[in-house]
């Protein structure tokens, strides 16, 4: 899914979260979103899922204005998402916290061979994250970084071209981050187009074809991850090197 972003800007009273931001991305692969604590990652990403509203500017997914569209709206043509905060029902099992998209997205009913079709695809998102054995369980009482593979893959249960993530290896070890990072790079190989925002920066690095560096709102370097690296501006204002 092409993304178009044309001089975005989103207010919060007196701040500029999100400054006059332009950027593209062409369809597959991960973009990566860096930047210091309060550099406006999640609020563009808030903004490509339409749960905020731009003060100016537009969003463009793959030619069609997506500007005003309510998250619902930008949901059914094909966008998913995780969040920031960890966001599952936990008193719902890992597989029904899969199928819940997949009834809402298909309005399937919840009975007869259709229901069976749906579990079984289900099913197989939970063993593509790696948690099909832990199907049965409430999500709620799984370890934290299991949970994540839960909205991971409930995200990826309404079959979406765009995936926004939002800080997915937070919490994560080194290992399951490392897994987590794989699995990214597994998904956007399949044709999905991956936004990444995340503040493990190597990881960013590993996977990603293109990184935009975001600082108090605005776009301060775009390019390959080597391009990006080696930019003066990058390596002042976030790694916090001088020339």
């Amino acid at each position: 899914m092409e993304i178009e972003v044309a001089d975005a800007t989103v207010q919060f009273g007196g701040v500029r979260a999100v400054d006059h931001v332009t950027l593209r991305h062409d369809s597959g692969g991960v973009l990566g979103l860096i930047g210091p604590n309060g550099a406006g990652k999640t609020t563009l990403l808030n903004a490509l899922s339409g749960v905020t509203r731009l003060k100016s500017g537009s969003i463009r997914l793959c030619g069609r204005d997506i500007t005003r569209r309510a998250p619902e709206q930008v949901s059914r043509l094909g966008v998913a998402r995780t969040f920031q905060n960890l966001q599952v029902f936990g008193s719902l099992t890992v597989l029904d916290n899969v199928l819940v998209p997949r009834w809402v997205r298909r309005r399937v009913h919840r009975s007869g061979p259709r229901r069976a079709a749906e579990r079984q695809d289900a099913m197989a998102v939970l063993n593509r994250v790696g948690i099909a054995e832990h199907a049965d369980r409430l999500a709620g009482t799984l370890a934290y970084g299991l949970q994540r593979r839960v909205e991971l893959a409930r995200a990826l249960a309404a079959e979406p071209q765009l995936l926004l993530l939002d800080e997915p290896l937070a919490g994560l070890s080194r290992v399951e981050g490392g897994r987590a990072a794989q699995l990214f790079a597994d998904l956007a190989g399949d044709g999905i187009t991956v936004v990444l925002v995340e503040h493990d920066v190597s990881s960013v690095l590993a996977v990603s074809q293109r990184i935009v560096v975001l600082d108090r709102g605005a776009v301060l370097a775009t390019g390959t991850p080597e391009e990006v690296v080696a930019d003066p501006a990058v390596r002042r204002a976030y790694l916090g090197e001088g020339d």
